[in-house]
């Protein structure tokens, strides 16, 4: 199994699941409205790979058996997660929102490469350093447009990096650039709320 990065503790198990045909993801009441966007955003990911159409719920449902149930532990440390393999479905656990949407992040990887039938595994993850992440030079005149970012933001998600720094210099002239395309502050908004459970809330 291909997981990149990968996690800080992976086993394997001997039992092989089929999750093709799952209905539901549930989510804990515990989480707020602005993560669960990001499981729809999930849902969308992997839905491909499903035979049945996914949905949201947050108790367990009539009918249909769950694909991943995500919950909150918080004793664990920041932006913890595990995901477990069972026969009722993918335990998704994390220590906050940070750490769930990571979670998801992880499992979508693994749909994207080994489909809804896989072995099972246990894997428990956290990052070394609470802020982890690139700086980019735009100080002579490499100007990123809106798309670009929103694009570099979105693979910083995928590598579980927290943070974008966008250098400026001294150059005025490029600074004025930045404030004429997009205001230099809203770049700033724009990379913090991107890089969290929020996700594509970006601000103009």
């Amino acid at each position: 199994m291909n997981i990149f990065p990968v996690p800080a503790s992976l086993r394997s198990k001997a039992q092989v699941y089929d999750y093709s045909d799952c209905r539901w993801i549930r989510v804990s009441d515990c989480f707020s409205a602005n993560f669960k966007n990001r499981v729809i955003d999930f849902k969308y990911e992997v839905s491909k790979y499903i035979s049945n159409s996914l949905d949201v719920c947050a108790g367990v449902p009539a009918v249909g058996e769950i694909l991943v149930s995500i919950e909150l532990d918080k004793s664990e440390k920041s932006q913890f997660y595990t995901i477990d393999c069972q026969s009722d479905g993918i335990w998704l656990t994390a220590s906050d929102e940070v750490g769930a949407f990571y979670g998801l992040k992880t499992l979508a990887q693994v749909f994207q490469t080994e489909g809804a039938v896989f072995k099972g595994f246990r894997i428990e993850d956290s990052p070394e350093f609470a802020n982890r992440g690139i700086m980019l030079d735009v100080s002579r005149t490499k100007v990123p447009t809106m798309d670009t970012l929103y694009q570099l933001v979105d693979l910083m998600s995928v590598l579980k990096l927290n943070e974008l720094q966008l250098y400026t210099g001294r150059h005025s002239r490029n600074q004025k650039k930045l404030s004429t395309d997009r205001p230099f502050v809203a770049l700033i908004a724009v990379v913090d709320s991107s890089l969290s459970p929020v996700g594509r809330g970006f601000a103009d």
